[in-house]
C-alpha cells in the first residue's frame, strides 16, 4: 500500500466515525428531547447526582 492508499483510507476511517459520532449525538438530542416533553425535570436531576 502506498502513501496515498493509506492516507485515503485514514481519511475514510475518519469520515465515517465523525459520521457515526453525529448521528450518535443527533440521536441522543432526540431522546432527551422525548424524556423532557414526558418527565418533569426535577424527577430527573435526582438520577444525574
Amino acid at each position: 500500500m502506498n502513501e496515498t492508499e493509506t492516507a485515503k483510507i485514514k481519511r475514510e476511517l475518519w469520515c465515517g466515525a465523525t459520521e457515526l459520532v453525529e448521528l450518535a449525538v443527533k440521536k441522543r438530542k432526540e431522546e432527551e428531547k422525548i424524556v423532557e416533553e414526558k418527565e418533569p425535570l426535577g424527577k430527573y436531576a435526582e438520577c444525574e447526582e
